[in-house]
């Protein structure tokens, strides 16, 4: 539940990866504030863009580094 350790752990076998996976652990508050329903947690809807866009980003450097199974 913390995107920085994993960016950490990611690290050790792909520095690269890992230093993109660690410059998105502010999304770790994100799903913090979700599981706590009482907690007051509105992003607006650029910062939903904004992670949107940097989390495809982050998948697609993933997936370039998969075999393609498709």
């Amino acid at each position: 539940h913390d995107i920085a350790e994993l960016g950490r752990l990611v690290g050790a076998l792909r520095p690269d990866i890992g230093l993109l996976v660690e410059s998105r652990s502010g999304l770790t508050d994100w799903y913090v504030m979700s599981r706590y329903p009482a907690a007051v947690f509105e992003p607006s809807a650029s910062d939903v863009v904004a992670a949107i866009a940097r989390l495809r980003d982050l998948r697609l450097k993933i997936d370039a580094l998969a075999p393609n199974v498709r």
